[in-house]
């Protein structure tokens, strides 16, 4: 039963997964026919794809070969993967250990954990002290048909009401249990089974039939015994206490909800963990709903919501990360939000901040921009303001350097300064203003009104290496007490 089971389960993914790696193979050929310097190093790991995809047909023949597989053959595909989510530039210091791994609960035999660095079968012992291959029973595929199949009808009680319930005793040696139904369908059963107790009872009721003394035995090994209890309500079932309620587990302890979830909680909730915290929401509609009703089939995922109706705050003791399609933060008008590091670093194509009123930008020692080009709009379009434009107070220097740039528009870099409709004004303290041109020509061209060179001590030279030009289209006036013309 539970390899025809498994048949039927890997006929009807087979065709999904066969897709799924052909699309990735395809897409590995496609990306690494243009990378040939690395496809030696992804060649195996195809191999190994193409060699899980027949398994997968073979069914029941997957677990049969389970031990002669390598476990380094699945980490194999696992590694493509890798390959292609490393490529997203990430700063994870830390692991996640137990993403991969897939549990399981099963009646009488306890919670079972795969992933592909362990026995995809579960643990070596299950939560109920049973050993991989369950040597506590003849039919591994229901322990409760073992229990009743091999019951001793002489050392087993029966009580049966008008209302449907039962109580049963099964006193098997090896086939031990109980089971207890109530009137609502509410079924109960405990069981604990081990195949050599039984088998040491059969041999011993076949030695006294032929006559003969019962056979040596000796108790079966407590790894091989399944003790369990399993309960089963087909209706509506609650609990209600009124004090205190505890609930206290040494092994693994898992739950699993069909529909919705719902915890309703009036006081403080308390959470410690051990471990690792890891929280993970598909976010999908439910098409049907647990009873079998129509649900939302919209086919939509939804958005999923924190809300705390007071402060709160987020510490922890190592590197904090948040990852998404898009990010945003948002805080009320009116309040203030803050970021207090010793070293802040945005690593993004392009940055925007808008702000609908200042900004301002405090460096304790510099500030450094480093940018091809350097673009500033102020005011424009202009928009009457009290104040509007640059004003710049500094105590120490300003110094500026130009060189030629990289392009062929700047192999000549320029200073320009366009003012088109006000004044450009020079204010210099007793160290002088010195303007001095390497190579070409100094040009001063006033459009309309005068040109005015003014010395108030000390005198004004016009010295001339070649020809000095002056013409005027009017007088031309000289005033001094002496004139000295060579």
């Amino acid at each position: 039963m539970l390899g025809a089971a498994f048949d039927a389960v890997f006929s009807l993914v087979e065709d999904a997964y066969n897709k799924i790696i052909a699309d990735i193979l395809c897409a590995i050929e496609k990306v690494f026919g243009m990378i040939q310097s690395i496809i030696g190093a992804v060649t195996s790991a195809v191999s190994v794809a193409k060699t899980a995809s027949q398994m997968f047909s073979k069914g029941t023949a997957f677990f049969e070969n389970l031990e002669k597989l390598t476990i380094s053959d699945f980490s194999s595909i696992s590694a493509i993967i890798s390959l292609i989510i490393g490529l997203i530039p990430t700063q994870c210091d830390r692991t996640s250990p137990g993403g991969d791994v897939q549990t399981a609960f099963t009646p009488f035999l306890g919670s079972s954990e795969c992933s592909f660095d362990q026995n995809p079968l579960g643990k070596s012992s299950g939560g109920g002290g049973c050993s991989g291959g369950v040597g506590a029973l003849n039919q591994p595929t229901n322990v409760i048909n073992s229990i009743i199949n091999e019951a001793d009808p002489y050392m087993t009680a029966i009580t049966n009401f008008n209302n449907g319930s039962y109580s049963v005793q099964y006193n098997t040696p090896g086939r031990e249990g109980t089971q207890f139904r109530l009137a609502d369908g509410l079924l109960v059963t405990a069981v604990k089974s081990n195949t050599k107790n039984y088998n040491d009872h059969k041999n011993a009721q076949a030695a006294a039939a032929a006559g003969k003394p019962a056979p040596s035995s000796s108790p079966g090994d407590p790894k091989n015994t399944v003790i369990g209890t399993h309960v089963n309500s087909p209706e509506t079932l609650s609990l209600q206490t009124e004090k205190d309620f505890h609930i206290q587990n040494r092994a693994m302890f898992s739950q699993t909800c069909n529909g919705d979830y719902k915890l309703r909680i009036g006081g403080n909730l308390d959470i410690e963990v051990g471990g690792r915290l890891a929280f993970k929401v598909n976010g999908a509609p439910m098409p049907f709903k647990n009873d079998g009703t129509k649900g939302d089939s919209g086919g939509k995922q939804r958005k999923n919501l924190i809300v705390f109706d007071s402060d709160v705050e987020f510490s922890g003791r190592g590197k904090f990360e948040t990852q998404g399609m898009g990010m945003s933060s948002s805080s009320k008008p009116g309040t203030d939000q803050k970021i207090n590091a010793d070293n802040l670093s945005l690593n993004v194509p392009s940055m925007n901040i808008n702000c609908s009123n200042d900004l301002k930008l405090t460096g304790g020692n510099a500030i450094y921009v480093e940018t091809p080009s350097l673009i500033r709009n102020i005011n424009v379009p202009p928009f009457p303001r009290v104040k509007s434009g640059i004003f710049t107070m500094m105590a120490g220097s300003y110094d500026m350097i130009m060189i030629p740039g990289g392009s062929a528009a700047d192999a000549i870099p320029r200073y320009s300064v366009n003012n088109i409709a006000g004044p450009i004004s020079f204010f210099v303290g007793a160290s002088g203003f010195f303007v001095n041109v390497g190579a070409g020509v100094a040009n001063i061209s006033v459009a309309a009104g005068a040109l005015t060179l003014t010395a108030l001590a000390g005198g004004t030279f016009i010295n001339g290496s070649a020809v000095v030009s002056i013409t005027s289209a009017a007088i031309i006036n000289l005033k001094a007490p002496f004139i000295s013309l060579n």
